[in-house]
């Protein structure tokens, strides 16, 4: 019986970035090849060839049938659905919001997130959470070019990520002098997340916006990984809250990268 190929998952993407960070690419064996069937690591590890730590198009990386979305993004189209049985879509991010653009992906967004085995109303949420980010991404990036959201999926599983190459979550928040003091991607992470904090200062009526989003996000089964800088942040249905989230260090990345992995049961 043939063996299975590994697949690309996020402890992959991080063992990769770890051994670019050291130099050791060229220790992959060359015959590796990790199958990229989930969004959120094929996404990431694109994030980090265009933050600069990962050469263009890794040979170890079998991109599977994320292949025209991820060529999508790199050639900056504005939007992007697929075809056939895949069920997946993009949305390139401009400095002025298009109405008419967010509402064709949202609702593309939502029937994908049923066709996943979703109910309406949860794949409402989905949508919401997806909505909230893109806005925050407006407010406190600063290139919201860079931007995109993409969804993906598959028998019970509807993933989406939102990601820009911008000012991450430490500089911002730096601004403000309540959190000047911070120096630490990953508890810069665990600041946004936080409960009335933003880049204006503590309780000044504003925040990212994240943590009620996300909390009802992880109680309801979803894999939530955040990365800024050299910090990632990780919250799923075993530790669903803010103080057990697990904080890590990892190789630096520009801009924010966020990427959820929802259940439908």
């Amino acid at each position: 019986m043939a063996q299975q190929a590994p697949v690309l998952d996020f402890r992959a993407v991080d063992d990769v970035a770890f051994a670019a960070e050291r130099g050791k690419l060229g220790n992959i064996p060359p015959t590796l090849r990790l199958v990229a069937n989930r969004l959120g690591p094929l996404l990431e590890t694109l994030h980090l060839e265009q933050s600069g730590l990962l050469p263009p198009n890794p040979q170890w990386i079998d991109f599977d049938a994320l292949t025209d979305l991820r060529s999508a993004i790199i050639a900056g189209k504005a939007t992007w659905s697929s075809e056939g049985n895949l069920r997946a879509n993009m949305m390139r991010l401009t400095p002025q919001p298009m109405s008419n653009e967010w509402t064709a992906f949202a609702m593309e967004a939502k029937r994908t997130a049923v066709f996943a085995g979703f109910d309406s109303d949860w794949a409402g949420q989905l949508v919401a959470a997806i909505r909230e980010l893109e806005d925050n991404v407006r407010e406190h990036s600063s290139a919201i070019e860079s931007g995109y959201l993409a969804v993906r999926a598959s028998s019970g599983i509807f993933e989406f990520v939102v990601a820009d190459h911008g000012k991450g979550v430490l500089q911002p928040l730096q601004e403000a002098p309540d959190y000047s003091h911070l120096s630490n991607d990953g508890e810069a992470l665990r600041a946004t997340l936080s409960e009335g904090v933003s880049r204006f200062g503590v309780n000044q009526g504003r925040g990212f916006g994240y943590r009620p989003l996300f909390t009802g996000l992880v109680n309801r089964r979803a894999a939530l990984r955040f990365r800024s800088g050299s910090g990632s942040l990780v919250m799923d249905g075993v530790t669903p809250t803010l103080p057990s989230a697990q904080i890590g260090i990892k190789p630096r990345c520009s801009g924010l990268f966020i990427s959820a992995c929802c259940f439908s049961s």
